[in-house]
């Protein structure tokens, strides 16, 4: 399964049963949720916009709201596979924090 905005693209490993055939994978029971402990963070531009279109489909799947943390806009949602997407509006995560992950923007 692939997933694009922009010149970012997501790629899942299969969305079907072909994935317990993969090497690493199918070490896995088939009823661990293939997205357990994984966060993945998608900075984006219009997050309010992104925000309502995603709201307007997969609104059961939304499972933190659009708010400010950290000085930034984000909303957090599962995907079908299980997996944790944080989307945040788009700032320099290299420059824009400290040691300890807080914002140098005040």
């Amino acid at each position: 399964m692939k997933s694009s905005r922009g010149n970012s693209i997501l790629n899942f490993f299969c969305g079907n049963e072909n994935v317990y055939e993969q090497n690493y994978f199918k070490r896995f029971s088939k009823e661990t949720k293939r997205g357990y402990a994984v966060e993945i963070v998608i900075p984006c531009d219009d997050i309010e916009g992104l925000h309502e279109k995603i709201q307007q489909k997969y609104k059961n799947q939304i499972v933190e709201p659009l708010i400010k943390r950290f000085n930034k806009l984000d909303f957090r949602m599962i995907d079908p596979f299980g997996f944790y997407l944080r989307f945040v509006e788009r700032y320099d995560w290299v420059n824009g924090r400290d040691k300890q992950g807080n914002s140098l923007k005040k």
